[in-house]
């Protein structure tokens, strides 16, 4: 059983303090449950934990799209990319439960 992230999509700019949306990407193999999900925004190509958490949440959508509506907090300006690490409920799963996705300049 595995819950796999295979992308994530948000725009291109965004402001502190405004509304943005973003959409994650997930396919089940096997896998039925719930799970948490972090979406971040990377420095780098390297997502982690300590990376900048914009918003979080709970799906049961393991197959397809998330859509996922959050305030943008207010972070250094610079260029990030958008990053999505899914936690499934219950276990630890193998498999690939981060994603990144394109650059974001934060304003």
């Amino acid at each position: 059983m595995d819950l796999i992230a295979t992308g994530i999509t948000g725009p291109s700019k965004v402001k502190g303090g405004k509304k943005a949306k973003v959409k994650i990407f997930t396919k089940s193999n096997g896998y039925v449950g719930g799970f948490s999900y972090e979406i971040r925004i990377s420095s780098n190509q390297t997502i982690t934990s300590s990376d900048p958490l914009v918003a979080s949440g709970w799906s049961t959508k393991v197959d397809g799209k998330t859509k996922v509506k959050f305030k943008m907090p207010k972070l250094p300006k610079g260029t990030y990319f958008w990053a999505v690490i899914l936690k499934p409920s219950g276990a630890d799963l193998p498999g690939n439960n981060t994603a990144l996705g394109g650059k974001v300049k934060v304003k």
